[in-house]
């Protein structure tokens, strides 16, 4: 027979002690004292009960990037602790869930936990392993207690700066406005972590900044940064450009002298976008600078409430924003109250249905980016008459992978695809088995190569000494979007699906099995050889030019455009106030990031997405701050 065991709302627990801290509840429910008095009789109860297996029992699952494990002791049918490792898993995401799923089997004795939200292939990792436990113990879910939530209710809170979202922009905003004097500034993040799609950013522009200057980078200026953002794409607020060219300097220099983000050097390839290079990366990473700005909010102050999903903006008679209703992780209804409120909740990129409808250069392409993506912010400011452009554009890059029929996300493999075609014989085919681009050309190059082939689709044709360079360089690829394991490498080879099409054999094998045309591309090989050979490549101007062994096992790996954020998004002011289509603001409501549009048009350049998140948080902060405060 399942039992039940309770557990205190967190929202109850805040409720208790908020009295004269601008928060009222209603809808009463069951009061700590009782709560905590019923969980330890219910507890003790089934301990008193529980009589049958005993012992130590493991079982695995497949997680996000390897195994999951969890190890659990009972005694006489009763969970007396639980183990969970998956040391392969993204520390800030899978790691985060990991932990907090161990914690409620060891506090509430119990194998029946929820999954954590953001964190899907961990949760069903852990869910599998722990599946595999019971069975070995011989036991099953019916065998341990439910975990009985209090009952829902709604509180209401007030707060002077709300800001909906805890990634780079929502960060940098709350910790600007936090430094600029305001004092009461509160954070909502859907997910169980922070930092958002920034975290998974190589490092941002910051042209004019000290650091550009002590690495030697001169020459810079706000024109040039100006200029190099408008040259790339259509459909610029130009005065958001401006925003960028003039203070993202600013912001590095505040990133790293306030916040004590560590960015010290800068990116170790030039990019041919920027006419000055200004791309710099930080110490641990983009997710390690998020972790600190997180540790720097809560530290000043700031409140940050994690699993809290805004729904709906509150609205006043006059159509001003006055606050959002919210729902946490126990499903209370939480009506905040606020002098102001600032999207900053990302993209919709991994929003399936909002990417069909949008269709355009999305098509084709697959999603690497967060899953938290999911056009929540877009989506509640046109239920309120936000005006959004640019809604059907992505920053697309070439060299994606999906990882199956049923899903749009996928891989990102840059770098192994430019080293290899740059070191070995490697080539580019589209559907007609036909070169077509100077395969070491810059990404955007090859992306615009690419979205004009039939499904914009491309494949990496190559023999063995190309393939072992490729596949060794993604296996063992530290970032969690990049890494195809040499496992599911394999899966992929002997799948008979052709989505993701991994194919290799003979030529004619290779080709038959990506559904190209064998004949077409044996006369594609040959011709590049003689190109090889001739030491010039007339078509395309290729000067990596390595020969082709015609021996060898052919590999054909299908390459398709890839994206991890949207371009998309609200039309702000100057001010990043919310504007309607007839070009009035909506007051009370402001917007950044990248679920703002305009700054970056309709194709990013290299480091501009992240520079914007956090330029245009660090300036709406200071500008909020002073407003506020008067």
């Amino acid at each position: 027979m399942r039992r039940s065991v309770f557990r205190t709302s967190a929202a109850l627990l805040m409720a208790a002690t908020l009295v004269g801290c601008g928060s009222s509840t209603t809808t009463p429910t069951t009061t700590v004292q009782e709560t905590t008095k019923a969980a330890a009789e219910t507890t003790a109860a089934a301990e008193a009960s529980g009589a049958g297996v005993s012992g130590e029992f493991e079982g695995t699952g497949k997680g996000f990037e390897g195994d999951v494990t969890v190890k659990i002791t009972v005694k006489d049918g009763v969970l007396e602790s639980a183990t969970i490792v998956g040391d392969k898993e993204t520390p800030n995401v899978g790691g985060n869930a990991i932990e907090k799923m161990m914690s409620e089997m060891n506090e509430h004795h119990t194998v029946n936990i929820d999954s954590v939200s953001g964190a899907t292939y961990t949760s069903s990792g852990v869910q599998e392993a722990i599946a595999a436990a019971l069975a070995a113990a011989g036991m099953t879910n019916k065998d341990f207690p439910e975990i009985e939530k209090a009952a829902a209710q709604t509180i209401e809170k007030e707060t002077s700066l709300l800001i909906l979202g805890g990634g780079g922009a929502g960060l940098t905003c709350g910790n600007s406005a936090l430094d600029s004097g305001l004092k009461d500034v509160t954070i909502l993040e859907k997910m169980s972590y922070t930092g958002g799609a920034t975290s998974n950013a190589g490092g941002i522009d910051a042209g004019l900044s000290k650091l550009q200057e002590e690495v030697g980078l001169t020459g810079d200026s706000a024109q040039l940064i100006h200029d190099d953002i408008m040259a790339s794409g259509e459909n610029h607020n130009e005065d958001l450009v401006w925003i960028m060219a003039n203070n993202q300097g600013k912001t590095l220099d505040w990133l790293k002298e306030t916040e004590n983000v560590p960015f010290n050097d800068r990116y170790a390839s030039d990019f041919p976008e920027h006419t000055v290079q200004r791309f710099f990366v930080c110490d641990g990473g983009m997710s390690n600078a998020m972790e600190i700005l997180t540790n720097n909010f809560t530290s000043k102050g700031g409140n940050l409430e994690l699993e809290t999903k805004a729904e709906e903006f509150i609205t006043d008679d006059e159509g001003r924003v006055v606050g959002v209703v919210a729902t946490d992780a126990d499903g209370n209804t939480i009506k905040y109250k606020a002098d102001a409120v600032v999207v900053a909740t990302g993209g919709y990129g991994a929003n399936a249905e909002m990417i069909s409808e949008k269709k355009g250069d999305l098509q084709y392409a697959v999603f690497y980016g967060v899953k938290s993506s999911m056009g929540d912010g877009q989506k509640m400011g046109e239920a309120v008459g936000a005006k959004m452009l640019n809604m059907g554009y992505a920053k697309m890059y070439p060299n994606g992978i999906s990882k199956g029929e049923d899903t749009i996300d996928g891989y990102a493999t840059p770098m192994p695809t430019l080293t290899t075609v740059n070191t070995t014989g490697a080539f580019f085919v589209n559907k007609d088995s036909k070169r077509f681009v100077n395969e070491t050309l810059a990404f955007a190059d090859i992306k615009n190569a690419t979205t004009k082939q039939p499904d914009e689709i491309m494949y990496i044709v190559m023999d063995q000494t190309g393939y072992d360079t490729w596949s060794e360089m993604v296996s063992t690829n530290t970032s969690a979007v990049g890494n195809i394991s040499m496992e599911q490498q394999e899966e992929f080879f002997n799948s008979d699906s052709d989505h993701p099409t991994f194919a290799r054999g003979t030529l004619k094998e290779a080709a038959e099995k990506a559904g190209l045309d064998p004949e077409a591309l044996s006369a594609e090989l040959k011709k590049w050889n003689e190109t090889v050979e001739s030491g010039t490549d007339s078509e395309f101007g290729r000067t990596a030019l390595t020969k082709f062994d015609e021996d060898s096992t052919v590999y054909i790996i299908e390459q398709r455009l890839r994206f991890a954020t949207t371009l998309g998004g609200y039309d702000v002011t100057a001010n990043f106030e919310a504007q309607k289509e007839d070009g009035t603001v909506i007051p009370g409501l402001y917007a950044i990031g990248e679920v703002t549009a305009g700054c970056n048009g309709t194709e990013a350049i290299p480091g501009s997405m992240a520079a914007w998140a956090v330029t245009s948080g660090y300036i709406c902060g200071q500008q909020l701050a002073e407003s506020l405060s008067k």
